[in-house]
């Protein structure tokens, strides 16, 4: 049986073609913030969105997931009790998308200190 992610539905159907052509080994699901799937207990990743608040119920139920990555540049808002636990036991890896950031980051400051000097 192949190994399963989940992705948010918001993303689902533009990430789940470009994995299949890198990984098409592994099966990709939607899942939503109002739904657990029920397919959950088969993952072994899980993808973090943007704003998604429910990974922490999806980690608890998965218990085969072994990597949660977070769209986001930064993890401390991400570690929750239980993921922090699963990471100091070695059963999980949180990675997240900080490199995808520092081109926009830097564009951003610079033009929020352009706006901020001429008073914009």
């Amino acid at each position: 049986m192949p190994e399963t992610i989940l992705i948010p539905t918001d993303v689902f159907s533009e990430l789940r073609e470009r994995i299949a052509e890198i990984a098409p080994s592994l099966h990709c699901l939607p899942y939503t913030e109002d739904d657990t799937p029920v397919y959950v207990a088969d993952a072994v990743a899980l993808l973090r969105w943007i704003g998604g608040k429910r990974f922490t119920s999806l980690i608890l139920r998965g218990k085969n997931i072994r990597w949660l990555h977070t769209a986001s540049a930064g993890v401390d808002h991400v570690l929750t009790p239980t993921v922090r636990e699963r990471c100091e036991r070695g059963d999980l890896t949180l990675t997240d998308s900080g490199p995808a950031f520092a081109v926009a980051i830097g564009e951003f400051v610079l033009a929020w200190m352009l706006a901020v000097s001429h008073r914009l």
